[in-house]
């Protein structure tokens, strides 16, 4: 079936199969990959307009992925402060009582003559 036919049975209102994420992923990193659109196209069964769509939403939700995380690396620093403010009473909590007890422990067994 050439491509006008698939568009013209398409557009006919004549029911093609459903293609799943996976199959369309894997068409557009074929033709990502340097494989001819419009053979790819014609292999998976759809319009070189929907292999475009594809293609499109593809490249623009990894764009936005990436965006997404650029965005929260730049928050870390934050992030890492926030709990070191949030931690830091805790710390030093910690490092008092245990010199207390190092301290208590020394005198208790100590010699008591000394």
């Amino acid at each position: 079936m050439t491509s006008d036919e698939h568009n013209a049975a398409e557009s006919s209102g004549r029911r093609r199969r459903s293609i799943d994420a996976a199959d369309k992923s894997k068409a557009v990193l074929r033709v990502l990959g340097g494989e001819d659109a419009v053979a790819v196209a014609h292999d998976v069964g759809v319009s070189i307009g929907r292999l475009e769509q594809w293609q499109a939403a593809f490249v623009s939700a990894g764009f936005e992925a990436l965006q997404r995380r650029s965005a929260q690396h730049g928050k870390q620093p934050d992030r890492l402060r926030s709990t070191l403010k949030t931690i830091a009473p805790w710390f030093f909590l910690l490092i008092t009582l245990a010199a207390t007890i190092f301290v208590l422990v020394h005198f208790m067994y100590r010699d008591p003559g000394q």
